[in-house]
């Protein structure tokens, strides 16, 4: 393919297609802004931004999107209370946006917290694969002071860091073992009318019971369908 160039790389208004892996197969510049670059390279890699590995462009970033971190869902969705019960994993899943190291997470409580004491209270990161299998990737090690006060963010290291891959599938949520009153948190909660919606392909959150910690996998049969959606950020 003959490289066509109108402008020079890396100027305003710059168009190029050329057929060398070293450069760009295309290449469009708005504005002096680097983020108002899109390259595809003759690899196939779609670079945005400065070249880097960036965000997907998406509305969620006007959404109240945490913009240093991956959200399951925008923040300003999470407008209810994803109610936990005892030893129900409660997940929702997301697409990860780009390529990025990530060492906690963070949640709120809604309306109700964890009354004293839970025996186990974590928060799981899980890889889907195609067929819908979950796959435990990181987490945080049991603490039984989360989720204790209405209204208050949680941050908490993960055991070890993740490396979101971008464009995998993955799903993200709390798990908590009492034998008093469990907490809720800051979520979507539509009730169960909306539960086989929600669990359609491409599934949207799930609920595994009858744990009493976090499952290592879990057969895509065994996540049943649920009207609750918990709130998680994953943060560098």
């Amino acid at each position: 393919m003959a490289k066509v160039t109108e402008g020079t790389s890396g100027s305003d208004g710059v168009i190029i297609i050329a057929d060398s892996t070293t450069e760009p197969v295309l290449e469009v510049r708005l504005a002096t802004d680097a983020h108002n670059r899109l390259e595809i390279l003759g690899d196939g890699t779609i670079r945005t931004g400065d070249g880097g590995s960036s965000r997907l462009a998406s509305s969620a970033s006007y959404l109240g999107h945490a913009i240093d971190g991956q959200e399951t869902f925008p923040r300003i969705f999470a407008q209810g209370a994803c109610t936990l019960s005892t030893g129900n994993l409660r997940v929702a899943y997301f697409t990860a946006e780009r390529t990025r190291v990530t060492t906690q997470v963070r949640a709120f409580v809604a309306t109700t917290g964890a009354a004293a004491t839970p025996t186990l209270a974590r928060i799981g990161v899980y890889s889907v694969a195609d067929n819908g299998d979950l796959t435990l990737v990181a987490s945080t090690a049991n603490d039984t002071s989360l989720f204790a006060t209405i209204g208050a963010g949680y941050t908490r290291a993960l055991t070890s860091s993740l490396t979101l891959v971008q464009g995998q599938r993955y799903a993200a949520g709390p798990l908590v073992v009492t034998g008093v009153t469990a907490p809720n948190v800051m979520g979507i909660g539509l009730g169960s009318g909306s539960s086989v919606a929600l669990a359609d392909t491409p599934r949207m959150n799930g609920q595994v019971s009858g744990q009493t910690d976090l499952p290592a996998s879990v057969p895509a049969a065994s996540v049943v369908a649920t009207g609750s959606m918990p709130w998680v950020v994953l943060l560098p």
